[in-house]
């Protein structure tokens, strides 16, 4: 049948009774519940008590100010009148409240709005940043996306700072700030900001250091690729023919930073573009004219080249050459020198004959 007023709930409470025998001279009783004065009805030989006057409460223990009569029986019973343990909100409702208290989980269906606008955690309701598909959790502040966190990767954008967390030497908490724009991500650390290539589930201790900035602004990249050839002995290089190329030979390295240098040869580990130079000594096995070339190769097209014109070379000279170069992964840099006439000659040693370069961007 119809009726008037609010949808009832589709769960009822259960008054709560309690029963007591009397004795002639006990006056306090213990309840099962707390309660007050007032939030119980209290009855004797089944004759309602008036409260404050007859009883009180104060918490599970219920004073009579006369001790109840003898009985055989429970001739006390106490009805609690408040039960609010049982009550639940339908769930076709909207539940609104000014604050409160969650002890367990909260559990959201699809978005969980923290103050309106301000912080919305969005299990998987857009994918408004990558247009992925896979995303566990979406973060939006302001009602802007601002992350896109999976079981694999976090992809931030937004305009509202970061604060990352980390411990000083002595335990003190410290904070790492940092602000995500639009075009640049800004970090702020009160020590070392550390970068490390790790494996797939390995530890924030794990891996080596890939890119480190101590707390001076100093900038470290310890697998940056940076080489420096020599040839160890002293002797001359005398060419096989004029006017040909041949490759020049280092038998040593000073340094090999990422370990790209190997056989006279550089081998490029990534894209990007690096600086090269290399010096030699020439001179002439005789009186006469000598021109020299000193070249570097890519794979094998003549990139950059350095020539000294014709001259009287029983004197030694050097010729330098450097510049940079392009290169893809995998791609090979050479050093390559010629003479246009077989009695020009390189002094081969370790300050006369060298190769070295860096990765530039």
């Amino acid at each position: 049948m119809p009726y008037l007023g609010n949808t009832p709930s589709t769960s009822f409470a259960t008054v709560v009774k309690d029963s007591f025998s009397g004795d002639g001279s006990t006056v306090a009783f213990t309840l099962s519940k707390v309660a007050t004065t007032n939030s119980v009805s209290v009855f004797v030989e089944n004759v309602r008590q008036e409260p404050t006057t007859a009883y009180a409460v104060s918490g599970t223990t219920l004073t009579f100010t006369a001790a109840p009569v003898t009985s055989s029986g429970n001739n006390i019973y106490v009805l609690h009148m408040n039960p609010t343990t049982t009550t639940t909100h339908p769930a076709a409702q909207n539940l609104t409240a000014v604050d409160g208290t969650f002890t367990g989980t909260v559990t959201a269906g699809s978005t969980l709005d923290m103050n309106g606008t301000e912080l919305i955690l969005d299990a998987d309701a857009d994918t408004s940043i990558t247009a992925d598909t896979d995303d566990q959790v979406d973060i939006k502040v302001a009602g802007s996306d601002l992350a896109h966190i999976t079981s694999t990767y976090a992809k931030l954008r937004g305009a509202t700072p970061l604060v990352f967390g980390e411990n000083n030497s002595t335990g003190t908490f410290q904070s790492i700030s940092g602000e995500v724009g639009a075009n640049n991500l800004l970090l702020r650390s009160y020590q070392s900001l550390t970068f490390k290539n790790g494996t797939s589930g390995s530890s924030l201790t794990d891996g080596t250091t890939a890119f480190n900035i101590d707390t001076n602004g100093h900038v470290t990249m310890p697998k940056q690729p940076v080489w420096w050839a020599y040839n160890g002995s002293n002797n001359n290089y005398t060419f096989s023919s004029a006017d040909s190329y041949e490759q020049m030979t280092f038998t040593n390295e000073t340094l090999d930073k990422n370990s790209d240098f190997a056989s006279n040869t550089f081998t490029a580990p990534v894209d990007g573009t690096y600086y090269v130079n290399s010096v030699h000594m020439f001179n002439a096995s005789s009186s006469g004219t000598v021109r020299t070339d000193l070249a570097i190769y890519v794979n094998s097209s003549l990139i950059l080249y350095k020539q000294n014109k014709g001259d009287n070379y029983v004197t030694a000279h050097s010729v330098q050459i450097s510049g940079l170069v392009d290169c893809d992964a995998n791609d090979t840099i050479k050093v390559y020198a010629r003479v246009n006439n077989t009695k020009g000659r390189i002094y081969l040693a370790q300050t006369t004959a060298t190769f070295q370069g860096y990765l530039v961007a």
